[in-house]
């Protein structure tokens, strides 16, 4: 299936414990796939991983979370309406991050 929202990425050099945010609608998505890298294409730093769906009410509930990895793609089943990740950089210091979210 074909979704009509684009990639979503953001990209920012974050201190020790800041985040940054991505989402994408998957209404009509069979999977979703949150991609991570230090902005150049390598491995990035360690960070924390959450996943989030929006459920029918509008609120965003838990659905997957990664402590403490340095892993890029992670390819998961889309749930309906929208999904979201937060990347926690716990590395110990400064370190740029770009995440992505791709509803296909």
């Amino acid at each position: 299936m074909s979704n009509d929202a684009p990639t979503r990425t953001k990209e920012a050099t974050l201190a020790d414990g800041e985040s940054i945010t991505v989402d994408a609608k998957t209404d009509t998505a069979d999977r979703v796939a949150t991609l991570v890298d230090d902005g150049d294409g390598n491995e990035p730093a360690t960070y924390d991983l959450v996943q989030e769906v929006r459920n029918s009410e509008g609120d965003w509930m838990p659905f997957d979370s990664v402590s403490s990895t340095t892993e890029t793609a992670f390819v998961d089943e889309a749930v309906p309406r929208r999904m979201r990740a937060t990347v926690t950089n716990v590395s110990g210091g400064e370190a740029t991050f770009r995440a992505a979210m791709n509803a296909r």
